[in-house]
């Protein structure tokens, strides 16, 4: 059981609560969720709620009960499945692979590969030209297709 006082100090610094809006995204409604709800009922929703959290620890500074909210959040993330929640199998494989930091030249140079053989192939609006991104260095060039002329001359 916390000892929130639940007078909301939390909601005024989170930069998460600012962007979403949501009471559950502050300390102030995770630690309710975990005084109502506890870990056992825990669903991919409740998951989600508690990765949102940036750990910036402003909530912390401003609590008048100073309670280490960013402990309370880690000890429920790392009672969280690895395989649960947003993200998961993306979770999962990169855990994997950093076990094994060799693999991720093998990876790079996949990727690299890849991308100079799709990179005049995809379209231009294509969502795997940005994750091939990385490995070039740059953003995979566009192809120019005459369409995209400067003073729009046809």
């Amino acid at each position: 059981m916390s000892t929130c006082a639940k007078c909301g100090a939390c909601s005024t610094v989170c930069p998460v609560f600012r962007t979403s809006g949501k009471e559950s995204h502050t300390a102030r409604g995770k630690l309710h969720l975990l005084d109502t709800l506890g870990l056992e009922k825990s669903s991919s929703v409740f998951i989600d709620i508690f990765s949102a959290c940036l750990l910036c620890g402003a909530c912390a500074a401003v609590c008048s009960r100073k309670i280490d909210i960013n402990k309370e959040l880690l000890a429920a993330r790392n009672s969280f499945s690895s395989l649960a929640g947003p993200h998961a199998y993306e979770k999962y494989l990169a855990r994997k692979l950093l076990d094994y930091p060799g693999s991720l030249t093998g990876l790079r140079i996949l990727a690299k590969t890849c991308g100079k053989v799709l990179g005049d192939k995809l379209p231009r609006d294509s969502g795997l030209r940005l994750r091939l991104a990385p490995f070039e260095g740059d953003a995979l060039p566009v192809p120019d297709d005459g369409q995209h002329e400067e003073g729009g001359g046809r």
